[in-house]
């Protein structure tokens, strides 16, 4: 006999390979499934519980399920089951994986880690299309922050009560519609196949992407696995519920007529992220789709700018700092290095110049013992004169950092900043522009590195963004703003010359 499932049927595996076991009163059949030729077992079926109970994905799991700890079948198999609230899955993915050939076994093992981590993020994280009243200036001058103002924040599912009481529906419809897909492709003839759709599908269907848009789309289950390591679907599914309902207060130049256009386009950008991510090119993609932005390089200079760079310098602390440049998915979170705002629960309009456009991008620090301590935004400019030049923000250091207060520390980490700045502008032949603070005094800190530079004014061709804004806290005089047409913009602006004693940026020649 030869039994069918679909995401309509529920079903269990029994804890014992041949065994008949016996779950919620449900005596388990021996079947034959479909594929059971091909794999040569028995898989015992018993119904799976079409509305899990039991305690909650968070209850369960209070600290963020990431692919570190997922490197076991037994592992993996043990974490699904109790994250779905099915102990029958436990068995039923260690005979499937058990049964396959040893290469589709570790495809398979990679496969479900990152739909265990796909789970962890669907069942815990918030509904923002409930929240979006939260998510701009309005919800950020409501009694504090909203959302975490970390990554380890939504690791430690550091939301607020009325934020979670609001986003249990949908979570708990995430936990029982990814336990039938689960269920239905570990019943399957090719489980490997299954496992791979399964984790696409639900990938959108976790983001709320209908079948239309995603339509024609070549996504690949090794880049949903690229993006559940990256924990991409808080970031994604943010940006996604927020961009038709965007928070405009406050920002220059925007009627509220105007608004919904706004809001339409940013819908686009990101379904156009998203796209991207699916199909596995997404560092790529953010260079190429940027010719106009990136012109005035030449080919190697192009090559340089791409190509990261790393530094290593001993913290005022004595730990060892280490530099790089990024590029990649891991600018979803970049903002949520310090901030608050740019973030993607925060003024989500503002991340989006960062993701989709190749001109700019970040350099983040590691300090030993802490991943992702500071950071600052790096952009690649023209200038009017059709020259290229690279831009370096001012520091942003981890709020949950312990010494983020710290002045030496802080020194320290802006020195390490700005090595790593110089050296890539040097490896690519251009000046560096340092951006003008009221926090540091650039000067002290290029002599320390044995670097001389000039105050004086820069005039740049920014070209229009990708991703329908620009933001930036000292590029131009509003925090952000759109930027669907090509605009020269000049520092010293007025905003730098109201708030800096030293309102003209610093600029290193090669």
């Amino acid at each position: 006999m030869v039994r069918k499932l679909d995401a309509n049927t529920t079903s269990s595996i029994g804890t014992q390979a041949g065994a008949s076991p016996v779950i919620a009163g449900n005596t388990a059949k021996q079947v034959e499934v479909p594929g059971q030729r091909d794999v040569g077992i028995k898989r015992s079926l018993v119904p799976l519980e079409p509305n899990p109970q039991g305690p909650s994905v968070k209850q369960l799991f209070p600290i963020a399920v990431q692919l570190a700890d997922l490197q076991s079948v037994e592992n993996v198999a043990a974490v699904l089951a109790k994250q779905l609230g099915q102990p029958g899955l436990e068995v039923a993915i260690q005979e499937t994986l058990g049964a396959a050939k040893p290469k589709d076994r570790a495809a398979m093992l990679k496969t479900l880690a990152a739909y265990a981590v796909l789970v962890d993020e669907a069942t815990t994280m918030m509904d923002y299309s409930k929240l979006t009243r939260f998510m701009g200036w309005e919800g950020f001058s409501e009694k504090g922050d909203q959302f975490p103002i970390s990554r380890n924040g939504y690791r430690k599912r550091a939301y607020r009560p009325r934020h979670e009481l609001t986003s249990e529906p949908r979570q708990q419809e995430s936990r029982r519609s990814l336990g039938a897909a689960l269920h239905e492709a570990l019943g399957a003839k090719q489980p490997a196949k299954a496992l791979d759709a399964a984790l696409v599908d639900r990938f959108y269907a976790e983001l709320g992407l209908p079948a239309e848009v995603t339509q024609g789309w070549a996504a690949q289950a090794s880049a949903v696995q690229q993006a559940m390591a990256h924990e991409a679907l808080i970031p994604l599914r943010a940006l996604y519920d927020a961009t038709l309902d965007l928070q405009h207060l406050g920002v220059g130049g925007v009627r509220r007529e105007q608004e919904p256009f706004l809001n339409a386009e940013c819908r686009k950008a990101v379904i156009e992220i998203i796209k991207h991510v699916a199909e596995g090119d997404f560092e790529s993609w953010r260079f190429d789709s940027s010719h106009e932005q990136l012109k005035s390089l030449s080919a190697d200079q192009l090559a340089a700018y791409r190509t990261s760079v790393s530094i290593e310098r001993v913290g005022i602390d004595g730990k060892k700092l280490t530099t790089r440049d990024e590029q990649g998915l891991d600018l979803m979170w970049l903002t949520k290095i310090a901030g608050p705002s740019h973030g993607f629960d925060m003024i989500s309009q503002c991340l989006l110049p960062l993701l989709g456009n190749g001109r700019n991008g970040a350099i983040v620090i590691d300090q030993e013992g802490w991943p992702r301590a500071a950071r600052s935004t790096l952009r690649m400019l023209e200038g009017t004169d059709g020259k290229p030049m690279l831009y370096v923000e001012m520091l942003q250091v981890d709020f949950e950092h312990p010494r983020t207060d710290d002045v030496a520390t802080r020194q320290s980490m802006r020195l390490a900043i700005l090595q790593h700045a110089a050296a890539k502008a040097k490896a690519m032949g251009v000046p560096l522009v340092i951006a003008p603070s009221k926090y540091e005094v650039a000067e002290n800190l290029i002599g320390q590195l044995g670097l001389k530079g000039e105050r004086k004014e820069v005039e740049i061709r920014l070209t229009p963004s990708n991703m329908v804004f620009e933001s930036s806290d000292t590029l131009t005089s509003a925090h952000h703003a759109p930027q669907m047409q090509e605009k020269i913009v000049t520092i010293p602006n007025w905003k730098t010359k109201a708030e800096m004693a030293r309102p003209y940026p610093m600029v290193i020649q090669p």
